[in-house]
């Protein structure tokens, strides 16, 4: 239960006990909980969903599930989002980019970043049909969090310290897990035909992007982390979109 309370702690305001003190062996345990806590975000956006529907018009729910994903989060991933926007673009030599992402300010590619990436899930959320919105909105938060797991495992960590690097392990078993987890929680929710295409695909490109990105930085960090996720949340909904309308 330590590694769920953990991975919890981390990935949402949820706070359990404010005196527990978590080790390193319980932040690397807690990866493979990973999807399992994007499920559940999953599940608390379906739920608004669900009840904005009796009152408000399908632009307020979009922007609602928006909001209420930066709520329940802080807002953890967005910042590590706009960091990274930062320093991979900054056209700078890796110990910069490094440095740069270090830095609490954000500057102009964070903010477009941030802009552009809301722009795409409200926009891609007001273009899922009706009667697959639930669905996505399940699936969406779990694909983010395992493409975390996928990045802490198979690649190395760009820093000697940092937040990130508590959760860096090499047990393929984690990735194992949490893989088959989200598949069959995919499998369960999503109707059967075209729209199983989605998973692998979004899979092939977090690959991509997560390779490319650490050809660029020599490693990962825990704000690369934090744009990995919300790269395979947009990229899921995107693809989900697209796929429901061939």
């Amino acid at each position: 239960m330590r590694s769920i309370f953990t991975a919890l702690h981390f990935l949402t305001r949820v706070k359990i006990s404010n005196n527990m003190v978590f080790t390193k062996e319980d932040y690397q345990k807690a990866v493979i909980y990973f999807p399992f806590v994007g499920l559940i975000l999953g599940l608390i956006l379906a739920l608004l969903v669900l009840w904005g529907r009796l009152l408000l018009q399908p632009f307020t729910i979009a922007v609602l599930i928006l909001f209420s994903e930066v709520l329940l989060t802080g807002g953890l991933h967005l910042d590590g989002f706009m960091d990274s926007c930062d320093a991979l673009f900054s056209g700078r030599e890796r110990e910069r980019k490094l440095e740069i992402m270090k830095d609490s300010r954000v500057g102009a590619m964070g903010v477009i970043g941030l802009a552009c990436l809301f722009l795409l899930k409200l926009s891609f959320l007001l273009e899922l049909p009706e009667g697959i919105l639930l669905k996505a909105l399940i699936v969406m938060p779990m694909v983010g969090r395992w493409a975390i797991v996928y990045a802490v495992i198979f690649f190395p960590y760009a820093r000697k310290k940092g937040l990130g690097s508590s959760f860096h392990s090499t047990k393929s078993s984690y990735f194992i897990c949490s893989s088959l987890f989200c598949l069959i929680v995919f499998l369960l929710i999503v109707p059967l035909g075209k729209l199983y295409l989605a998973l692998p695909l979004v899979a092939f490109g977090i690959l991509v992007i997560t390779k490319r990105i650490n050809t660029v930085l020599g490693g990962l960090t825990g704000d690369i982390y934090g744009m990995i996720n919300e790269i395979g949340e947009v990229l899921f909904l995107i693809i989900f979109v697209l796929i429901s309308k061939i």
